[in-house]
């Protein structure tokens, strides 16, 4: 196999002794033996060489599609999921041709693909078609546990539950590790912590006595958040350096989603709110090709965010009591803001840090004297010299309260102009960061469309006109035709915007993306 990627031909590389279907029947016996092992990577390897064999030699249809199968579910298990919705689409194809011996198989992997990633949802229909081909009980647990697991995925956990109680309980470990793990982690969902405590007991005798059963790794997530939730946290430290030592950790973005998702709780549970939303929002990016993020993470999302949300909302009434034009304000501007980092296909990490980043822009301007920040006339040059220093002082502020960079850097560039004529650093278009652009726009264009002690305000079509004007003397074409963009749809501007309306309505936004990605 370490020869099987050189540029020596694969049929150079095999001995001529044996024929095409020998060999391609011994690297599907390997690419078992290693998924058996808990060795994904392995697996796919051997996977991949036996789909590069096939390119090169007639073999007999059945085992194409068995070598495809095989293939799409050692990316399945890797979270490769450009290349499961490849495999999925073609072997769908294949449906009247797969062989006899795969064929409950064949469907029990398409409802696995049809249930996680995007696009159709048939995997009952493909779950029922398995049970049917099949009489072994394994097999027939193992659908049934799928079947579980997918009402699982949609909250429905009564149903679940049913179908867990009516799994045999056979003496195969690795059936009866993932009956307890999917117990364990529907119990945590609707806090039935007794029941909890009894399928955590038998996962970790099992774990104990029969380490090596398959997909062993899918406990150690679980245990993590049930000693997460009593708060023993060297037990919860345990299970994630468990799941992080597991060999295919650095492969598999879906180990790595869950583990942060640990992570998070470990944070919030030393009460590093801030810190914890971090790594939450970086599991929510690497877990967003699957149809439905777990249940554990959707919960965990929306009880930080209600946990983060007090801290804002904290921040933002500093700043009302300071001045109530630019608490307003700055609530526009990240609903704005937020519209035009869609029309820039910005991921659902860049997304929250601008809305974010946003809302707390002119945060420095809490230290700023009341008697120049509400200055009914034109500010003279001292004066303008002082709030010239609102972007340093917010975002020093941010450093230390240890939001992340990309807010931080929002704050301290959005007025940043792209001709260099801004400040404070007289950055030039292409060093002012992407978020610190989009808000410079938005920015730009509420103070042209509200009423000021010392001026009018100007009509959307006069502040629009004005910014096109600009042009990359203010931000990136892009940046420019994105807020022309959400203008011609219509950007909703109340004189008085509501903290919790504007947070909620981006807290929706930022959740429906994963779900409508069904």
């Amino acid at each position: 196999m370490s020869r099987s990627f050189d540029k020596q031909p694969v049929s150079e590389q095999l001995s001529v002794s044996y024929t095409p279907e020998e060999v391609l029947q011994g690297i599907f016996e390997l690419t078992r033996y290693y998924s058996i092992k808990n060795m994904g990577m392995h697996a796919y390897m051997v996977a991949a060489l036996g789909s590069d064999f096939i390119k090169r030699h007639q073999v007999p249809q059945a085992m194409e599609i068995t070598m495809k199968y095989l293939k799409m579910m050692t990316a399945f298990e890797l979270g490769f999921s450009d290349e499961v919705i490849k495999y999925y689409k073609e072997l769908l194809s294949f449906e009247d041709a797969v062989p006899g011996e795969i064929r409950s198989e064949y469907y029990n992997a398409l409802g696995l693909i049809s249930a996680q990633f995007p696009g159709d949802d048939m995997a009952l229909y493909f779950y029922k078609k398995a049970l049917e081909l099949t009489d072994e009980n394994v097999v027939q647990d193992v659908i049934k546990l799928n079947i579980a697991d997918y009402y699982y995925g949609r909250e429905r956990y009564n149903l679940s539950i049913k179908i867990l109680e009516n799994v045999k309980l056979i003496d195969w470990p690795s059936i009866n590790g993932y009956l307890n793990t999917l117990k364990l982690k529907v119990f945590l969902q609707i806090q039935d912590f007794e029941n909890a405590k009894k399928a955590v007991k038998k996962l970790e005798n099992l774990n104990k006595y029969k380490d090596s059963w398959v997909g062993n790794w899918r406990s150690y997530i679980f245990l993590g958040h049930f000693y997460s939730r009593i708060n023993k946290t060297e037990k919860t430290e345990y299970y994630l350096n468990k799941l992080k030592d597991f060999e295919d950790f650095k492969f598999n973005s879906y180990l790595q989603g869950e583990a942060l998702i640990l992570e998070a709780a470990l944070e919030l549970s030393k009460k590093n709110n801030i810190e914890g939303l971090k790594k939450i929002i970086q599991a929510f990016q690497l877990l967003s090709a699957y149809k439905t993020v777990s249940p554990h993470l959707r919960g965990m999302i929306k009880n930080l965010f209600d946990s983060v949300v007090s801290i804002f909302s904290q921040l933002i009434a500093e700043i009302r009591s300071k001045d109530p034009y630019t608490a307003s304000h700055t609530l526009r501007v990240s609903s704005i803001a937020y519209r035009m980092g869609e029309k820039l296909n910005l991921s659902r990490t860049q997304l929250f840090y601008l809305a974010v980043g946003a809302m707390l822009h002119d945060y420095g301007k809490t230290i700023i004297p009341s008697n120049i920040l509400n200055k009914p006339d034109r500010l003279n040059l001292e004066e303008y010299k002082i709030i010239k220093m609102h972007p340093d002082y917010g975002a020093s502020k941010l450093e230390k309260m240890k939001f992340p960079q990309e807010i931080v850097n929002v704050v301290l560039y959005h007025h940043e102009r792209g001709d260099g004529t801004g400040y404070p650093k007289g950055l030039e278009l292409y060093h002012i960061p992407l978020l610190a652009q989009i808000v410079a726009v938005a920015d730009v264009f509420d103070a042209l469309t509200t009423d000021r002690p010392y001026r009018k305000a100007l009509s959307t079509e006069e502040a629009l006109a004005y910014i096109i004007e600009q042009n990359e003397k203010l931000a990136s074409k892009d940046v420019i035709r994105a807020f022309s963009e959400c203008l011609r749809e219509g950007i909703h501007q109340p004189d008085e915007a509501d903290f919790s309306d504007i947070w909620s309505e981006i807290l929706n936004t930022f959740l429906s993306h994963q779900k409508n990605r069904g």
